[in-house]
């Protein structure tokens, strides 16, 4: 009986344990994404509209974290690639940020978000208003969180199988152009890469329906299979096609998984901020993703 009592008080222990430490960490991962994202639809960077300055104010946070979470940078001594590009008549430049984790495997994964949003507004805000900061929390400060975050994770305990590129695009919303000039330059690197991840507008999971957007590219493919997440905290819809970033790379021919919390009231406008987003819908959403690309 005395055992019986002592194996009852360790199990009880064991979960209490484990609950704190979950507890600790669903804390850390929000407010690594609360950070992040508040910096990013910050007034101060002015909507990080393509090939501005402050969209470059952008790039260099996002390569300061990759340096501070000890990511390599993806070319020897940068995490920039450098691109130009036409907007109605005019040549911008802009960049893409690219982080890696080199394990020496065969395969690698790649996981891209953009980090440009519309700047004031312009034609294609919906708010109709072109002299106010559209902050785009949702879209896609929100992806960025949730990239670096995976790095974050990955980097400590992932899936030491496979390389990991970190791509976080320049200039998306003036018509995918980091995308395509990441394909353009990059066509032997991605022969190497056997699934790709899009994460765009990731951080307003409904709370009643939990229903998150899925596009896969692999026919048969089955979320409920591939994904280890809690019962009755996600729920997946397929999509047939999402067009984003991955549209555009002509020279990568394997798997492609997108991931949104799909098109909201907030989109394109300027109430898209911050404290709209569901910042424990992102927690969960990145266990799941990264459970994923530590099983396979």
């Amino acid at each position: 009986m005395k055992i019986r009592f002592i194996q009852i008080l360790l199990l009880i222990y064991l979960l209490s344990f484990s609950f704190v430490v979950s507890a600790r960490g669903y804390k850390r991962d929000s407010v690594f994404l609360h950070k992040t994202i508040t910096f990013l639809s910050s007034d101060s960077l002015m909507g990080r509209d393509g090939g501005s300055v402050y969209e470059k104010y952008a790039s260099k946070y996002i390569s300061d974290e990759l340096q501070k979470l000890h990511i390599s940078p993806f070319f020897e001594y940068s995490y920039s690639q450098y691109f130009t590009f036409v907007n109605k008549g005019d040549t911008l430049s802009s960049q893409n940020i690219i982080g890696r984790i080199d394990n020496g495997a065969d395969s690698t994964i790649l996981i891209i978000s953009h980090y440009d949003h519309i700047g004031l507004g312009g034609p294609r805000s919906r708010s109709f208003v072109s002299d106010k900061v559209h902050p785009g929390a949702d879209d896609n400060a929100s992806g960025v969180a949730l990239n670096l975050l995976l790095a974050k994770k990955i980097k400590r305990k992932g899936n030491k199988n496979y390389n990991y590129i970190f791509l976080f695009t320049g200039a998306h919303e003036k018509g995918l152009f980091g995308a395509k000039y990441f394909n353009d330059s990059n066509a032997n690197e991605l022969k190497s890469v056997c699934l790709l991840i899009n994460l765009d507008m990731i951080g307003r999971l409904d709370r009643e329906t939990k229903q998150m957007l899925i596009f896969n590219s692999k026919k048969g493919f089955d979320p409920y299979q591939a994904f280890d997440f809690p019962a009755g905290e996600l729920y997946f819809q397929d999509k047939e096609e999402l067009t984003g970033d991955h549209s555009v790379l002509s020279n990568y021919k394997g798997h492609v998984i997108f991931f949104s919390t799909g098109v909201h009231e907030d989109y394109h406008k300027v109430s898209d901020t911050p404290d709209k987003l569901n910042y424990k819908g992102m927690h969960i959403i990145n266990n799941m993703i990264f459970q994923y690309l530590k099983n396979i």
